[in-house]
């Protein structure tokens, strides 16, 4: 579930979105809250972009796995 997640991101980002792959890898990290994905974008593209995507996302994620919850429950 979780790696169909990623790829459908990374492909509607990247072909669709026409988002850089940088700023996808820091989108991937915050949908996952992962600060590891976060910093393995960073050392693989050299730059600050995965911040951007990162910053992004994860609050709105965080907030959304909190709700999600009460529904669930």
């Amino acid at each position: 579930m979780t790696l169909t997640a990623a790829f459908l991101t990374l492909w509607l980002g990247h072909r669709w979105l026409k988002v850089p792959l940088g700023v996808l890898g820091g989108v991937l990290g915050g949908l996952q809250t992962q600060p590891a994905v976060l910093a393995f974008a960073l050392e693989k593209t050299g730059n600050d972009q995965p911040n951007l995507g990162y910053a992004t996302v994860y609050p709105v994620t965080m907030l959304l796995k909190i709700i999600l919850v009460r529904i669930l429950l």
